[in-house]
């Protein structure tokens, strides 16, 4: 059962864009979890709203990025056309399972494709971008990382504990013209994958700086789909103004493959397909 939901910090429903507070929420049990939380300005009011997140189930790729004040919209627009990219190159391609072969071509078209979009992004559009995409070898899934600028990609294993695999840096969409890192990833049965915002830095347990034993703390004892509301039930009392946040968890073996796409923004949850 999938769950979209609109609440305010107490849980309240909540659709009111004056509210200080307003969080989307989707998630379906043992798959994946999504929220996005608009930052907050130092009146109390909403922040530009920088931050959306792709759901693209059927053609297994998962995106966070973060645009600035100035041009809030551009990280929508950046993940839309990724999408649209998706959909052309997919649509003439066997979906099913890949050789290592295909594999290796896959990263290579995927690459061009995607970075034909960053040199057509205009200097004053610039956004972060991680984007992850799930695909399905003969023997495993095998994870690829698409990533630019400074939102996070990192993956959990109770056994193995937790490891950034995104590489921070500040070689932003618009600004650049080349991804700053590609590369593929295994995916185990149990691993658990975590796409964040620059956001994350407001929410009490990235400010810990014990974070990299309280964020597994949570991972093991939350259900996937919660991580990303349990995560954000408090943000940083200690600043009056705060960035937006996005949260995307994902269990790769278990997502499925014939949910609508979405994309969220502060606007809320909107179907692609």
């Amino acid at each position: 059962m999938i769950e979209n939901r609109v609440v305010s910090i107490t849980g309240a429903p909540e659709r009111q864009e004056s509210d200080s507070d307003r969080v989307f929420f989707r998630g379906m049990p043992g798959s994946f979890g999504a929220g996005l939380r608009v930052g907050r300005a130092f009146d109390g009011g909403l922040l530009g709203g920088g931050d959306s997140m792709l759901l693209d189930f059927r053609h297994g790729f998962f995106a966070v990025a973060d645009s600035s004040e100035r041009s809030p919209r551009a990280s929508e627009s950046l993940l839309t056309r990724i999408y649209e990219m998706m959909s052309r190159f997919f649509g003439v391609q066997k979906q099913n399972v890949l050789a290592e072969f295909d594999l290796a071509r896959l990263y290579v078209e995927i690459k061009l494709r995607t970075e034909k979009i960053l040199r057509e992004t205009s200097p004053l559009d610039s956004t972060s971008l991680t984007g992850f995409l799930v695909l399905q070898t003969p023997t495993e899934p095998r994870g690829m990382i698409l990533h630019t600028g400074d939102s996070l990609l990192m993956k959990f294993n109770k056994d193995a504990g937790i490891e950034q695999i995104s590489e921070t840096n500040f070689w932003m969409v618009g600004r650049s013209a080349q991804l700053y890192q590609m590369a593929t990833v295994e995916i185990g049965a149990d691993d658990m994958f975590l796409l964040a915002t620059d956001g994350i830095a407001d929410l009490p347990v990235w400010g810990n700086r014990y974070w990299k034993t309280a964020l597994p703390q949570i991972l093991v004892g939350t259900p996937i789909d919660e991580v990303p509301e349990q995560m954000m039930r408090k943000r940083s009392v200690q600043k009056n103004c705060v960035d937006d946040s996005t949260i995307l968890t994902l269990s790769p073996p278990r997502l499925p493959r014939t949910l609508d796409t979405t994309i969220v923004t502060r606007d809320g949850i909107r179907s692609l397909s």
